[in-house]
C-alpha cells in the first residue's frame, strides 16, 4: 500500500488474513508479511489481504 520495501531496517508485521479471533489458524497460508505502516493502514482502513496463490496451486488448476 505504501510502496516502501519490507527490509531488516523497517521491519516488518506478520499479519493473519483471518484473524485468531474469528477461527483463523497459525498456518502460513493465513499469514503474510507487511510493511509496518501497511499493516497500521490496514488495519485502520478496515481493508482485506489476498495471499497470492502460490506456483503449486497455480500448476493445480
Amino acid at each position: 500500500m505504501c510502496q516502501q520495501p519490507i527490509t531488516k531496517e523497517t521491519g516488518w508485521h506478520d499479519h493473519h488474513i483471518i484473524h485468531r479471533s474469528q477461527g483463523g489458524r497459525d498456518a502460513l497460508d493465513n499469514r503474510v508479511l507487511l510493511h509496518p505502516v501497511c499493516h497500521h493502514q490496514l488495519h485502520t482502513r478496515g481493508v482485506n489481504v489476498k495471499k497470492p496463490a502460490s506456483k503449486e496451486a497455480l500448476l493445480e488448476t
